[in-house]
C-alpha cells in the first residue's frame, strides 16, 4: 500500500507500538515501512487476506486522521495570523 513519507514516522515512531498494536488488533499482520532514509511511500503488509485489508484500512484511518489535523492547525494559524493582522495597525 502507499502512505505518504511525511507520515511514516506517526506509525514508527515510539519504538513502533502503533504498528505492534495494529498488528495485534488486525490478527498478527507484519507492516514495513520503508527506512526514513528511503522516500518511498510504499507499506508492505503481510498476512491472511482479511487481517491485511483490517489493518490496510486502519493505517489510511490514522492517516486520514493525520491529514484533518493537520488542515485543522493549519486554519488555526492561519486565523491566528489574520487576527494579529487585522488588530496591529501599520505604522506609517
Amino acid at each position: 500500500m502507499s502512505v505518504d513519507p511525511r507520515h511514516h514516522r506517526h506509525f514508527v515512531s515510539r519504538k513502533a507500538d502503533l504498528l505492534r498494536q495494529i498488528s495485534e488488533e488486525c490478527g498478527a499482520v507484519s507492516i514495513v515501512f520503508p527506512r526514513a532514509s528511503s522516500k518511498s511511500d510504499r507499506v508492505v503488509l503481510t498476512g491472511a487476506k482479511q487481517c491485511v485489508d483490517a489493518a490496510r484500512q486502519r493505517i489510511l484511518d490514522i492517516v486520514a486522521e493525520l491529514v484533518s489535523t493537520l488542515r485543522m492547525m493549519s486554519f488555526s494559524v492561519f486565523l491566528l495570523l489574520c487576527v494579529r493582522i487585522a488588530t496591529h495597525p501599520r505604522k506609517p
